[in-house]
């Protein structure tokens, strides 16, 4: 391994912030992270641009999602609806601080959403994420920001999705790759290492070459005293990761970001479909 490999250390921690039940849910995932890690919290709510220029048009009518009644959308609307949700972000994040004692700082930037999220992420070690569920069947959607956030951060992004429970049971996707090797230290960095607490699903490039990746793996976890439950899949589909989620009892799931099991279409799907949050290791 090389000395990246090794080292995957949290020290601040972004997480992207507004008056939503997805961002409040990152929220308190990055808080209790923070404290388990003694890392510092920082808060960024952006103001969208493009929503900006939008109010600056001449006729503009903005419809409440779940009253379904219409107001005037002008740039003084925009603004106070801004200046509203800025004070909120403010305060939610102080308390989620104090609560978790922690040193935080809160940032607001301007532009495009995407955009000043993933130039945030580039001051932080780890980037948290809140998508929500929008469809009838509960499953979550993964919005424009979030699916451009996910794809392009320079660091590690942890998707949080509400309603699950805390973070402390890794799934773990391995295929002996650098990439693989970095996710497997972050899921023993952030979450520990325990006995009955890790399982690593092995992806190996064909059934002959997982007994080697499984040495790997514990030649690196015996040291901790920690015997891992493993799981073998070639190239695994989505709805299969979906599964080994499940049946592993899994409520967070480790990959790297580089991994052909998320690569193209399937990063989405996956972010979407599995029931936990979603850590993608850079």
């Amino acid at each position: 391994m090389t000395p990246r490999d090794k080292d995957f250390d949290v020290r601040r921690i972004v997480v992207a912030i507004d008056n939503s039940v997805p961002a409040t849910s990152a929220l308190e995932a990055a808080a209790a992270l923070a404290a388990q890690l003694h890392a510092e919290l920082e808060g960024i709510f952006v103001q969208d641009i493009d929503l900006a220029r939008l109010a600056a048009l001449p006729v503009g009518r903005e419809i409440q999602f779940f009253t379904g009644r219409g107001r005037d959308f002008t740039a003084d609307a925009l603004d106070a609806q801004n200046r509203e949700q800025e004070i909120s972000a403010r305060r939610a994040i102080a308390t989620a601080a104090a609560r978790a004692r922690v040193t935080h700082a809160f940032r607001v930037a301007r532009g495009q959403v995407a955009v000043e999220v993933i130039s945030a992420a580039g001051d932080a070690d780890l980037l948290i994420l809140g998508i929500g569920s929008t469809s009838p069947g509960g499953r979550a959607r993964l919005g424009g920001t979030a699916r451009t956030v996910a794809e392009r951060a320079p660091r590690s992004v942890l998707i949080s999705k509400p309603g699950t429970r805390p973070m402390g049971i890794p799934l773990v996707c391995y295929d002996g790759s650098n990439g693989a090797k970095r996710a497997l230290e972050a899921a023993i960095r952030i979450f520990g290492a325990r006995e009955k607490g890790l399982t690593v699903l092995i992806d190996p490039e064909d059934l002959d070459g997982a007994g080697h990746l499984r040495r790997e793996v514990a030649d690196r976890l015996n040291p901790l005293r920690v015997q891992p439950r493993f799981l073998r899949s070639v190239n695994p589909a989505p709805d299969q990761i979906c599964r080994f989620v499940t049946e592993s009892g899994a409520d967070v799931l480790v990959i790297a970001a580089d991994s052909r099991v998320v690569a193209g279409s399937r990063k989405p799907q996956i972010l979407e479909s599995v029931a936990c949050p979603v850590l993608l290791v850079r």
